[in-house]
């Protein structure tokens, strides 16, 4: 008998189970920016970003929310996918940059004129999926990127408490 998350909810197929959560995402992304491509290990959400001033510059930027399913326990991870690519005047590739990890990012702009207004948060993405996930009954697991990142901010914010504590008692105690 399975235990944890999502223990004993596969009562079919797997493939059916993700094909499931897959034509959800699919129904809520439809006549918007974002485009859905089935993986491996389960879909990518992709949309452009557009940033101001950037586009005359020959800049592009993805971001692409990477799920991994697993259809047997009904889990998931996710993690956002950044591609940025910079050009000269001229077409020529001068870098590209792609970045994974968890983060969420916010730009917004407007015409000069004030009529035109765009804006994009990566945090739109994540509630859409987890949403559509939600429903379906899949629940979330943490990258193990976020896992390996919280040991170091953990031990720096051990640090950061063990400094003021000792400055508050040498204050108290006449030793500065």
């Amino acid at each position: 008998m399975k235990e944890g998350p999502g223990a004993n909810v596969n009562n079919g197929n797997d493939m059916e189970v993700a094909a499931e959560l897959y034509a959800r995402i699919e129904a809520v992304t439809a006549g918007t920016e974002y485009r859905l491509l089935r993986t491996e290990q389960g879909f990518e959400l992709t949309v452009d970003v557009h940033q101001p001033g950037r586009r005359r510059s020959g800049s592009t930027q993805l971001w692409t929310y990477d799920v991994a399913l697993d259809p047997e326990t009904r889990t998931f991870t996710m993690t956002d996918v950044v591609r940025t690519e910079r050009r000269a005047l001229d077409g020529r590739p001068l870098m590209s940059e792609t970045v994974a990890g968890r983060k969420v990012t916010r730009i917004s702009s407007r015409a000069l004129d004030g009529s035109a207004r765009y804006s994009f948060s990566s945090a739109d993405g994540h509630r859409l999926i987890r949403a559509a996930a939600e429903e379906s009954g899949w629940e979330e697991l943490m990258p193990a990127a976020v896992y390996a990142a919280r040991g170091p901010a953990l031990l720096g914010a051990a640090i950061a408490i063990a400094m003021v504590v000792g400055i508050a008692i040498a204050f108290v105690t006449g030793s500065l």
